[in-house]
């Protein structure tokens, strides 16, 4: 295993390192387990044999975020994982984002989808700012589920929906 302080010969250059969120809170610990979050860009198109090989016997990644939630200590490093980068998203956008709000809260996509009442995609699409006139019932349900104001909701909505546009 590679010491996060260690530069590492295995890892992309353009590979980014988002945190790290121990799972373990020993303050004397000489060594901490935990999750090391990155970001590997890629692009592949769909034919490409590459994304052929990649995506066989892959795992959604839905299902192994899911089978590690059901650890307690894993799920609660996931959760601070998920908060850590809510404030890294509200720092770098300069406002709070549907995102950051669900992150901030330790929520995945499918989590805040049911407790909403509805499906994963849906969030995502709403994240992305591809739904631009919501009602005020569905307004209300992401409210209760992120206890924040409706006027928050619909100011990361409409910062969502106007970033989307000029992109």
């Amino acid at each position: 295993m590679t010491s996060i302080t260690q530069e590492s010969s295995d890892c992309l250059p353009s590979m980014k390192v988002l945190g790290f969120s121990p799972s373990t809170e020993d303050a004397t610990a000489t060594k901490t387990e935990g999750w090391i979050i990155v970001a590997i860009p890629v692009t592949m198109h769909s034919h490409s044999p590459a994304l052929q090989q990649a995506s066989h016997g892959a795992k959604a990644i839905s299902d192994v975020v899911g089978r590690h939630e059901k650890v307690a200590s894993r799920k609660a490093a996931i959760e601070r994982a998920r908060m850590s980068l809510a404030r890294r998203i509200a720092a770098v956008e300069g406002a709070e984002s549907l995102t950051s709000m669900r992150l901030a809260r330790g929520l995945s996509q499918a989590a805040l989808a049911e407790r909403v009442g509805t499906q994963q995609p849906y969030i995502a699409r709403l994240e992305k700012g591809e739904i631009p006139n919501l009602s005020a019932p569905v307004i209300k349900k992401l409210r209760d589920a992120l206890g924040v104001s409706a006027d928050q909701i619909i100011d990361a909505l409409t910062k969502a929906t106007s970033s989307d546009s000029t992109e």
